[in-house]
């Protein structure tokens, strides 16, 4: 029997991945819990053209990024997963 009273440890025990932080950004600016990596949050009805407004600006402060809306794809930002890349293209650029 195990009486140590450590949290059993994670595969990943690092810093969050950028798909993880982005969850994070759904549920805690957006107070949407998004089911898988992979769900399609504009086709699911999760958010809205606002939504995808604060989704923006979210990213923007806490990957301290610019995303420039007038290149910017609807694509990028249907899935967590897909909004991870977006993040990790524009953190390894420097952003626009």
């Amino acid at each position: 029997m195990n009486h140590d009273a450590r949290p059993p440890m994670r595969a990943h025990d690092g810093p969050p991945t950028g798909v993880e932080r982005v969850h994070a950004i759904f549920a805690e600016r957006l107070g949407l819990r998004v089911p898988t990596d992979d769900t399609d949050v504009i086709a699911a009805g999760l958010i809205d053209s606002l939504g995808v407004a604060e989704l923006i600006l979210a990213l923007e402060e806490v990957f301290e990024i610019e995303v420039d809306v007038a290149t910017l794809s609807l694509d990028d930002l249907r899935t967590p997963a897909a909004v991870a890349r977006m993040v990790d293209g524009l953190v390894g650029t420097g952003s626009p």
